[in-house]
């Protein structure tokens, strides 16, 4: 059962994610994505956000996200068109820093927007 996060915007807005595993089966919905990797003692770090127009195709085995190494989505639903989902990705992704499989930051620490990230 896909479990929920909190991920927070440079601009202090709160995002409650639905967390999937890559290759399980989601929504076929458009949606933000907060894709992270499991390192060491369980601790997630962010491997890269995106705005997705069908997060099930993202997810699936095959999938861009297990391309990028990810083993955890962190999906936002309650969106709108593409150009909104862009914005909310980019409002997540400045919270973060850089965001890229070999130095990315540590989710679970607190954001820019001062919420604390689930881990």
């Amino acid at each position: 059962m896909p479990t929920s996060s909190i991920w927070s915007g440079r601009s202090g807005n709160a995002y409650v994610t639905v967390c999937y595993e890559v290759g399980e089966r989601a929504p076929a919905l458009p949606a933000v994505c907060v894709a992270t990797a499991r390192g060491p003692g369980g601790r997630r770090r962010a491997v890269a956000v995106r705005a997705l127009d069908d997060a099930a195709a993202a997810l699936a085995p095959g999938g861009e996200l297990r391309a990028l190494g990810a083993s955890e989505a962190h999906l936002w639903f309650d969106v709108g068109p593409a150009p909104m989902r862009a914005e909310i990705a980019a409002d997540i992704a400045a919270a973060l820093g850089p965001v890229a499989p070999g130095h990315a930051p540590a989710a679970g620490g607190r954001a820019a927007g001062g919420r604390r990230a689930a881990s």
